[in-house]
């Protein structure tokens, strides 16, 4: 394959990733780790958390959960090589201490021989407030 063809394929999946309406956190897990360092995320993910996207690399995921629990818990590596997707929600807190439920969509995958999950974070903000109204007028009746 001709490496330009490569270097552009490259810059398409960075601008689909940079594009992309929903947050993108890649985070890597080891044996001997598996807290969930992330990796990379994408301008979504760091505008949802309220913090510079150069700033994220290297922080545990699990700082941004509103419980402070790892999101990559020990039994999540195993869960997801059975099952495709693991599909679940939690509230992120902002820097600033807002709170922002998501619906996570997580995924292992595997980049240059290492194991790393690939989580989709949809802001679900909207919807739990329409639930959260239709359970009050139910309530009323």
């Amino acid at each position: 394959m001709d490496r330009n063809v490569f270097g552009k394929s490259k810059q398409i999946i960075r601008l689909i990733i940079d594009k992309a309406c929903d947050a993108i956190f890649l985070t890597g897990i080891t044996e001997e780790d598996d807290s969930g360092v992330l990796l990379e995320v994408n301008q979504e993910a760091a505008e949802m958390l309220d913090h510079a996207r150069e700033d994220l690399p290297g922080t545990v995921l699990g700082e941004f959960d509103e419980s402070k629990r790892d999101l990559i818990l020990p039994c999540l590596p195993e869960k997801l090589a059975k099952e495709e997707v693991n599909q679940f929600e939690r509230v992120h807190e902002t820097s600033e201490g807002g709170k922002v439920p998501v619906e996570l969509k997580s995924h292992l995958i595997e980049l240059e021989g290492a194991k790393v999950v690939l989580t989709l974070a949809k802001d679900i903000s909207e919807r739990t407030k329409s639930l959260w109204g239709i359970k009050k007028n139910k309530e009323r009746l």
